[in-house]
This record gives structure tokens, C-alpha cells and sequence, in this order.
């Protein structure tokens, strides 16, 4: 490599300070070692970095490209010094994290804010699991850290959760949906009759199939609750929605709640992660566990865990 990052953190100082002289200060460097360092690299590469000819130097046009590139690898390398500092003292260089498709980001930005101001080296990568996936890609270590995890933790050594609320699930149709009109509570042979509409997409490491409410029914599967709330109030199909997620549909009459002959159970929502030894990185999120928690059922709406 003919370019060094010395050279061009020289070459960054002379073009933003305007003389040899003031970038030597800066730099603690005398004038004539910075001359040798740009004459130096206008040799290896052939090119003329600065236009010399007036008090003040100015970058030539090959100097400003090399000065527009070289201030990236600048800023790559010393965030690349401290992020290996950080490394050292036990933060992770990055962090996965997953929600599940109902918790509302707004609910974790605080936190975002927070962590980064404290530090801002770890990247935070997230994600949003399916509630038929979200356990498994903890367990296989695919994310460090779930957020609102739906249903019971499954029996993985070293897996830690902590219950956030339970969320209620309420069966809902459209106004002009057959179901709307029919007489509660509904059994599975009317049930059996209308389609249905989950959240679900196929994989191959998923652990259970789409669960329909009557064996047999016709049904549709959506990657996102807010395509199932859409095919829901569309009239195409009938399903379950939580009740934080329904209720503005319901307030407005968009969409009305039937009662089944056999409901569906409330759901609880966990915080899980599963290191016994913690970076300093997924620590930080552990230890407010209790406040991501509460901000959880505050923006959800959630009964308190008992």
C-alpha cells in the first residue's frame, strides 16, 4: 500500500489548517517532516496533492479526491481503535436485538437514546421475529436479546425471560362479515365455514405449523400484523387480534368483537436473553429489564404479570 493512514492524516491537517506550518503544530510535527510526508506520497503515486504556488496551499483536484476519500478511512480507523478498546473492556462490537411484530418501537427508542449515549461504539442490530420463531432464533443464537417474545419460553438451558404483561386476544370481523351477524356464542361448525387469517410465514427451522381455529379451515397466511389487521378489515377472513392492537378498529366500528364458544387464551410477553456471562453491551439492556417492562405494558396496555 503507497498510501498510508499517516500520510493522510497529514494531508487532512495541511488542507483544513491552509500552511505546513500550522498542521506541524497540530500535529507536533516540524513543517519539513510533513513536506517529506506529501512529497513522499506524490511520488509513489504520481500525482500533485497541493497547488504550492500561493501562501495559503490548496488541494489539487486529484488532492481533494484523495483527501474526500482519505477522511473515510480516517474515520473508519479510529472508530475501528475504539471499538477494539471497547472490545477489551467487555463491550460486544455488536448487539441483535428482536421485537416481536406488537411492540411498538417508539416504546424502546428511550432506550436506543440511552445506550448510545453511553456508548455509541456497539451497533444495534434489530430484527422482528414472528411470534412462531422468535423463541427459536434465541435458542439457536441468531439474536442476543428478544423484546416482547410471545408465548411460553421453551425448556433451553440458560435461557433467562422475564414477564412483561399478558396481552388479551379478541376475535374480530369486519361489520359486513358473515360472522358479525351470527348468533354467540359461535361454535367451530359455523367457524368452519369462513376463512381464516394468522400471522405466519413458512420456514423451514419454524417449530409448529399456522394453528387455524377449527381443524381443516380454510385459511390465510400474512408476514405482518399490519397485513393481517388489513385482510381483516378488508371482510376476507376472520382471526384473532391482541386487544392493544383492535381497539382503535373497534372504537371507530371498523371492526366488531364476536364471541367464540372456546377462546383463546391471554398471552404473555417476555424479556429473554439466554448468556450466563453478559458483555457489558447486552448487560446494560438486562439491567433495565424491569423498565423495559413497564414501558411495555404502558404502550401496550398489558395486564401487570401475577
Amino acid at each position: 500500500m503507497r498510501i498510508t493512514l499517516d500520510a493522510l492524516q497529514v494531508v487532512e491537517s495541511i488542507a483544513r489548517r491552509g500552511t505546513f506550518a500550522l498542521a506541524g503544530k497540530e500535529l507536533h510535527k516540524a513543517p519539513s517532516s510533513l513536506s517529506y510526508v506529501v512529497q513522499k506520497l506524490e511520488s509513489d503515486l504520481g500525482i500533485t496533492v497541493f497547488d504550492r504556488s500561493a501562501h495559503r496551499v490548496r488541494l489539487t483536484l486529484a488532492g481533494e479526491v484523495l483527501l474526500d476519500e482519505g477522511r473515510r478511512l480516517l474515520r473508519a480507523a479510529y472508530d475501528l481503535e475504539e471499538r477494539a478498546r471497547r472490545a477489551e473492556a467487555g463491550w460486544e462490537a455488536e448487539l441483535k436485538i428482536a421485537t416481536d411484530a406488537l411492540v411498538p418501537f417508539d416504546a424502546i427508542l428511550p432506550f436506543i437514546s440511552a445506550f448510545q449515549a453511553e456508548n455509541s461504539y456497539t451497533r444495534l442490530l434489530f430484527s422482528q421475529e414472528l411470534p412462531g420463531n422468535n423463541w427459536l432464533a434465541l435458542a439457536t443464537n441468531s439474536v442476543d436479546l428478544l423484546i416482547g417474545a410471545v408465548g411460553d419460553p421453551p425448556a433451553v438451558q440458560g435461557l433467562f425471560t422475564v414477564p412483561a404483561g399478558t396481552a388479551r386476544p379478541v376475535f374480530v370481523v369486519a361489520p359486513e362479515h358473515p360472522l358479525a351477524a351470527a348468533e354467540e356464542p359461535i361454535d367451530c361448525a359455523v367457524l368452519w365455514q369462513h376463512q381464516f387469517v394468522e400471522v405466519w410465514l413458512p420456514q423451514d427451522s419454524a417449530p409448529d405449523p399456522l394453528h387455524t381455529l377449527v381443524e381443516g379451515q380454510r385459511h390465510i397466511s400474512v408476514p405482518t400484523l399490519d397485513a393481517k389487521v388489513s385482510v381483516l378489515l378488508s371482510g376476507l377472513a376472520c382471526g384473532y387480534l391482541p386487544v392493544c392492537a383492535a381497539q382503535p378498529h373497534i372504537d371507530s366500528g371498523r371492526l366488531v368483537v364476536r364471541r367464540l364458544g372456546e377462546e383463546r387464551p391471554p398471552q404473555t410477553l417476555h424479556i429473554a436473553w439466554r448468556s450466563k456471562d453478559p458483555g457489558r453491551a447486552i448487560g446494560w439492556w438486562i439491567e433495565r429489564k424491569e423498565a423495559l417492562a413497564n414501558a411495555l405494558r404502558q404502550s401496550l396496555g398489558l395486564q401487570a404479570p401475577a
